[in-house]
């Protein structure tokens, strides 16, 4: 019943009224106790100055400065310093509920904020990714020369997915290794001649073998698959690869390699996805092109080709 009690009476002792009665009332109070006992004329107008201090004391303490709080927060608020707090949330007067709700408000605020710059950011990357995509797809019509190709894929994953080393590791023909064949960020006399082993004990050869996207949180602590040396001398800490598949057969592995650990997003895997697959085009038409010039050279140097005029005899 006690606890009941006081929980009920909370809200009253705590509000800004009770207060400053309170305030008045303890101030006027030895006044008031010594009233009967003197009978000066100046016992009453001592008894007002008191109540007076008491409620000009008790103004500044409980409402004045509490005001000027709110107002100074209400001012950074509207400057747009929606971190800013009131400092009042453990007030509990009326002046203290209005201080959580502002600053209820200023959180709210916050936090759709952050989320619309989230969507504008996604949105942006994703507009990046598109147009990495494009730029690639249109140089692999225009150019014959694959080297370049496998550069400006190397460059433009490292700026699209923002981190300090890029690879595209070929096969080799006895298929035994993964050969460094064009990168972003590495020393200097790496590209061409770095080669991975293509077993699933290090991270490219367990992307190629299981064919799916790789997310590597932190080398540190990794133990599917050991950590090669060149990531390491290098300082990779996140990395993220996908494999490079053929029609009949598989040709290697594109990955991006982080010094700060970092999370991959779903996006950034598809445009590894996408760049891989446009990679995947680009091999089985230069293949087919192969092919087809192969059945020309042929047709060339075949010197009985089997023409129609050929196969019937005239009559």
């Amino acid at each position: 019943p006690l606890v009941s009690v006081a929980h009920r009476l909370k809200p009253i002792l705590s509000s800004l009224r009770f207060r400053l009665v309170a305030t008045v009332f303890v101030a006027t109070l030895p006044a008031l106790i010594i009233l009967p006992f003197v009978g000066s004329p100046w016992i009453g107008f001592a008894i007002g100055f008191l109540a007076l201090c008491a409620a000009w004391v008790g103004g500044e303490r409980f409402v004045l400065r509490q005001v000027q709080s709110l107002l100074a927060a209400t001012r950074r608020f509207s400057a747009g310093d929606l971190r800013s707090r009131t400092g009042l949330g453990n007030e509990r007067s009326e002046l203290g509920q209005l201080a959580r709700a502002l600053d209820d408000l200023a959180t709210s605020l916050e936090q759709q904020i952050q989320q619309r710059e989230q969507v504008e950011q996604t949105l942006a990357d994703r507009a990046r990714h598109q147009t990495v995509v494009a730029m690639l797809g249109q140089l692999a019509l225009v150019t014959s020369d694959f080297q370049e190709l496998l550069d400006h894929i190397a460059r433009f994953m490292a700026e699209a997915l923002d981190v300090e080393y890029s690879r595209v590791l070929e096969l080799t023909p006895d298929g035994s290794e993964l050969r460094l064949r064009a990168g972003s960020g590495w020393k200097s006399g790496c590209v061409g001649q770095v080669c991975e082993s293509s077993t699933p004990d290090s991270q490219a050869g367990y992307t190629l073998n299981h064919g799916e996207p790789v997310i590597v949180a932190d080398l540190r602590s990794e133990n599917r698959f050991r950590t090669p040396e060149l990531l390491r001398e290098h300082g990779v800490v996140s990395s993220l690869s996908v494999a490079v598949m053929l029609q009949n057969g598989r040709y290697g592995v594109l990955d991006a390699h982080s010094t700060r650990p970092r999370t991959f997003t779903e996006d950034e895997i598809h445009l590894l996805l996408s760049i891989s697959t446009l990679l995947t085009v680009v091999l089985e038409r230069r293949r087919a092109e192969a092919e087809v010039q192969k059945l020309a050279n042929f047709a060339q140097l075949n010197p009985n080709p089997n023409t129609p005029a050929s196969r019937y005899p005239a009559m």
